[in-house]
């Protein structure tokens, strides 16, 4: 069996006064900004970009969305955002439409929020807009994953 890929730095960012609330906590609904922050930097990082993909006419919706709090990140905390590319697995085997995206979220050596992000590829044509299979040469973000250890899609 082999080891899942750890998640790896993507971005830091610093939690700005109006991302706060009225006892300076981070609002909660910024981890999901936070996250898409992540997720377009750990697309660059793989060597592709949003813009990119769409130029392609490849879409990347987010079809679920979980968040765990652990620590409130306060006005001026630096945070440290990972990422990784995980497989989605149906009925025991890595779906070929959908995968996931897990998060951390660190300040200093303090877990703030984990999370993850479903997905699947869309295209638009004649036909209208559609679910496409992850297309081959994206096929290299998920190549070398413990396809047995992925999110189950429930």
């Amino acid at each position: 069996m082999r080891a899942e890929a750890p998640l790896r730095e993507v971005c830091r960012l610093r939690v700005r006064y109006g991302e706060t609330d009225q006892m300076r906590f981070a609002y909660h609904g910024h981890a999901a900004v936070w996250f898409d922050q992540a997720r377009t930097e750990l697309l660059r990082l793989s060597g592709h970009s949003y813009r990119d993909l769409e130029e392609q006419g490849l879409w990347l919706p987010v079809l679920a969305l979980q968040v765990n709090y652990h620590l409130a990140a306060t006005y001026d905390d630096e945070l440290v955002l990972h990422a990784a590319f995980r497989p989605v697995l149906k009925g025991g085997r890595a779906s070929d439409i959908q995968f996931a995206i897990l998060y951390e979220a660190w300040r200093g050596g303090e877990l703030c929020y984990t999370g993850s992000t479903r997905h699947c590829f869309m295209r638009r044509d004649e036909r209208g807009q559609r679910a496409i299979r992850l297309p081959g040469h994206l096929r290299p973000l998920l190549q070398g994953l413990d396809m047995s250890h992925g999110e189950k899609d429930t």
